[in-house]
């Protein structure tokens, strides 16, 4: 019979942050759409509704599997490289124009689909 070995301390802590970061994020994100929609109302008029856009981008929304590694592998600094800087904006610039809600929203402006 296998026995499970237990994880340590450190993978421990590292699991119940990463867990809270992502409750946090998720929990942030839903306060944010909910206040943009809240937002929206109070500022419709009669005569001119306001619709609310709310883009989430990612990196993991990247699709070019050696870029998406890239970008994972740039560490949490204060201090980034010039190429690394120039790919983060690259890779930001694309996830935005291809965005649906983005998209969307340029449409109501009257811009470029």
């Amino acid at each position: 019979m296998a026995r499970r070995k237990q994880p340590s301390i450190k993978e421990t802590i590292s699991a119940v942050s990463d867990t809270q970061l992502h409750r946090y994020n998720t929990d942030t994100l839903e306060l944010m759409d909910k206040s943009l929609t809240r937002w929206a109302r109070k500022l419709s008029t009669g005569g001119k509704r306001v619709k609310p856009y709310f883009v989430q981008l990612g990196i993991n929304d990247v699709r070019q599997p050696a870029e998406l590694h890239y970008l994972n592998t740039i560490p949490t600094s204060f201090s980034l490289s010039d190429e690394q800087v120039d790919r983060l904006i690259k890779a930001g610039r694309e996830l935005l124009r291809n965005n649906p809600d983005y998209k969307r929203f340029l449409a109501s402006l009257g811009g470029a689909r």
